[in-house]
């Protein structure tokens, strides 16, 4: 007696007659899969943070109004004796003066023969005295209102891409606000904004390390270096810390090569831009002469200096000796 046939159990491979159809079913599915209902929509990325990675409305508002501060911190009558020795030496060097001769100073000679003056800023006195010449005294305070903006603006350009730009701003106003009581209408001025250029072809060329993930370092910007050294060295004899500082940097990055701590710079570009800096600055009227400390540095470190080295600190001290008021007014110590 053959027994009742059952209904086939299992997996079916399609809805059994007369059954409603699903959400996910909308069609016979095949054996080797099972059909999923679609992923939902994925929503779009937050932006990221202004402040960190990129510039809001309120950061270039904030930028302009800082722009705008250092227009008017450079912008100020001038007051300090040296400007007016810069212009007489640039009148002096217009009409023919002839280098290593200085003619407003009684320690032009010592003990009856001679002494060479070094003049670190005899393009920086020739410079202000043609714009004196032309627009009289008022281009020389656009002259140091452009500086001033210059180096507020190169600051915020070297710290904006790894610090972002509300602190980048916040340490080029504090910069502004520090250097403002010091070396305005002066030609630390212009060694203010030549520093601030140094670093920001270092880091470009990335000798400096700072460089973010989603830049590339540029193989030309540090040869930019020799070609600012060749400037500075003919504006201010300050430009003896920013070659001290080159090799400090090329030092320590050749330390950290030791220890594992690579630069996105290679070592040998970096000593090749070393080298040319240094003969960089032999590219002036006084050649190796131009070696020489400034006179507020030899001045500070006292009296054990040889002259060749410091001639500027022998001169102050033998002021502070004599008449050390004026010295004091001077601002140079």
């Amino acid at each position: 007696m053959s027994e009742p046939s059952q209904p086939e159990q299992g997996i079916q491979a399609g809805p059994p007659a007369g059954a409603p159809a699903t959400a996910i079913q909308e069609g016979a599915p095949s054996p080797e899969s099972i059909p999923l209902p679609p992923l939902p929509s994925m929503p779009e990325s937050a932006p990221a943070l202004a402040g960190a990675t990129g510039w809001s409305a309120f950061d270039v508002v904030l930028l302009l109004l800082l722009a705008t501060l250092s227009v008017f911190l450079g912008s100020y009558v001038v007051t300090n004796n040296d400007f007016w020795m810069h212009l007489a030496t640039g009148r002096a060097i217009a009409g023919g003066s002839p280098f290593g001769v200085d003619p407003f100073s009684f320690g032009s000679v010592h003990d009856g023969a001679p002494v060479f003056w070094v003049n670190h800023a005899w393009l920086y006195d020739l410079g202000q005295y043609a714009v004196y010449s032309a627009f009289g005294g008022r281009g020389n305070v656009i002259v140091q209102a452009i500086l001033t903006t210059a180096l507020f603006l190169l600051i915020v350009k070297l710290g904006a891409r790894a610090s972002g730009p509300m602190i980048a701003m916040l340490l080029a106003a504090l910069t502004l606000l520090v250097v403002s009581q010091r070396g305005l209408a002066t030609p630390m001025a212009a060694s203010f904004v030549m520093f601030a250029v140094l670093f920001v072809l270092l880091r470009r060329g990335g000798a400096l390390g700072a460089l973010t993930d989603d830049e590339q370092p540029c193989s030309r910007a540090p040869w930019g270096v020799p070609l600012l050294f060749v400037l500075w060295v003919n504006l201010d004899g300050w430009f003896i810390l920013g070659l001290t500082t080159l090799a400090l940097i090329v030092l320590g990055n050749a330390v950290g090569a030791r220890l594992g701590w690579l630069s996105r710079c290679s070592l040998r570009t970096q000593g090749l831009v070393l080298a040319g800096s240094v003969v960089a600055c032999v590219l002036n009227p006084h050649h190796v002469r131009a070696f020489t400390l400034p006179p507020e540095l030899a001045y500070a470190l006292g009296s054990w200096l040889p002259t060749a080295l410091g001639a500027g600190g022998e001169t102050l001290r033998a002021l502070a000796n004599n008449d050390p008021e004026a010295l004091a007014g001077a601002g140079y110590v």
